[in-house]
C-alpha cells in the first residue's frame, strides 16, 4: 500500500505524471500472479503429491521423514523468493529486465530490489 500511496501523493503534488501511477499495476500484477502460481498454487499441489504417495497411517515414521525433507526443499525454494521490480518503467536499471518473484537476496543496493533483511 505505501508504494500506491508515494505514487498517489507524487501525482497529486504534481510531480509524478501518469506513467509513475500506471507503474503500480507494472510492478505488483506480475509479482501477485508468480506468487500465487510459483508459491501457493505450486505448493499446494507438492503437498498433495506428497500426501498421495504418503500416508501416517500406513508407516508413520516414513511419513515423518518425509515430510521433513518436503519441509528442507520448501525452506530453500523460499530463500530465492525476492519480489523486484526489474522491469517497471520506472526503474532505471539494465535493459530487458523483468519484474519476478525470483532473485538473489543482496546486501548492495540495486534498482528495483528490496535490501536483504
Amino acid at each position: 500500500m505505501a508504494n500506491f500511496a508515494w505514487k498517489l501523493s507524487a501525482a497529486l503534488d504534481g510531480w509524478g505524471g501518469e506513467i509513475l501511477l500506471d507503474s503500480y499495476s507494472e510492478e505488483r500484477r506480475p509479482i501477485f500472479w508468480e506468487t500465487g502460481k510459483s508459491i501457493i498454487a505450486g505448493g499446494i499441489k507438492e503437498d498433495g503429491s506428497f500426501f498421495v504417495s504418503n500416508s501416517p497411517q500406513q508407516d508413520s515414521a516414513a511419513f515423518l521423514d518425509g515430510w521433513k525433507q518436503l519441509e528442507k526443499r520448501e525452506s530453500i525454494k523460499y530463500t530465492t523468493y525476492e519480489p523486484h521490480y526489474d522491469g517497471s518503467d520506472v526503474v532505471v536499471g539494465a535493459p530487458l529486465r523483468t519484474t519476478g518473484i525470483d532473485a538473489l537476496h543482496s546486501k548492495t543496493a540495486q534498482p528495483g530490489h528490496h535490501l536483504a533483511p
